[in-house]
């Protein structure tokens, strides 16, 4: 229990707020800091990758809504609380209530907002794999002609569903504080409208939002599976790199493909002979 998760300070030696406060020991005040949630998509739906795998455009719209809905994360509304109900006693005169039992909600809907890209994947994706689980003119399900040609040979809801996985870390970036198995997960709307309604001269970059219904779990296993996925994208040198340090970061301008390259001679062909630790012993001894 409580397993792979951040563990917090015991500050019950503090007096804290009672009496006179003692605001010059920092200790006591080890306070929980919002907005480090990350999103990751674990699975796709096994007809849309399907799907992808015969329409070079739409395996372009699935690669780019799942980097986009991880890498543009900015936060999630939806997750339940775990609640104590109560029954009374009562002796018709006075009440006692103690709590019977416990619940958390696990038909949920959770909402993200995203900024849409040219061509808009996000919505022409989502729009695919609706119209493709229910033909909004027909009612059948389709799986866009995989049903029909004897891909999919029984089709149900197996199919249908994605995985996510969100977890909070503390303000370090390093460690969890709680994560989230979002499984069972299904988009609720193709935000046409948001996109396609225009009014001449109104120009913006809309934000859609994405709605998806899921079943939430959580607990040791979940909160590993995080643990492990935090501390792989802390160690891998790939493109999942988690890079914390702004003066460690690999920029673009910097590189060799970049925008300061735009001149009469590339300045990294003029200095490569220079070895970086030529530099450093220069300037550390």
């Amino acid at each position: 229990m409580l397993q792979y998760v951040k563990r917090p300070r015991n500050i019950a030696e503090f007096t804290l707020m009672k009496g006179v406060t003692d605001f010059s020991n920092l200790k006591q005040f080890d306070l929980y800091e919002t907005s480090y949630g990350q999103l990751v998509i674990c699975s796709v739906p096994k007809f849309m990758d399907l799907l992808c795998a015969r329409t070079p455009v739409l395996k372009d719209c699935q690669d780019t809504l799942i980097h986009v809905m991880e890498g543009d994360f900015k936060g999630i509304d939806g997750l339940p609380d775990i609640v104590g109900e109560a029954a009374t006693i009562t002796n018709g005169v006075n009440e006692l209530m103690l709590i019977n039992n416990v619940t958390m909600d696990t038909s949920i809907q959770v909402s993200m907002n995203y900024y849409e890209r040219s061509g808009s994947p996000l919505t022409k994706y989502i729009k695919t794999y609706l119209n493709c689980l229910k033909d909004p003119y027909s009612k059948a399900k389709t799986y866009g002609g995989l049903i029909a040609d004897g891909t999919i040979t029984d089709p149900g809801s197996d199919y249908e569903v994605f995985t996510l996985l969100y977890f909070v870390t503390d303000n370090t970036c390093r460690k969890i504080e709680m994560a989230y198995l979002l499984a069972n997960a299904q988009f609720t709307m193709a935000p046409m409208a948001t996109l396609y309604n225009a009014q001449r001269g109104d120009i913006q970059f809309p934000e859609i939002q994405l709605t998806m219904n899921a079943f939430p779990i959580i607990g040791d296993e979940v909160n590993l599976l995080a643990a492990k996925y935090l501390e792989y994208t802390l160690t891998t040198s790939n493109s999942d790199r988690l890079v914390l340090d702004s003066t460690d970061f690999n920029w673009y301008a910097l590189n060799k493909n970049g925008p300061v390259h735009g001149g009469y001679s590339l300045i990294t062909d003029k200095v490569k002979g220079i070895s970086n630790s030529t530099i450093a012993n220069k300037y550390n001894t």
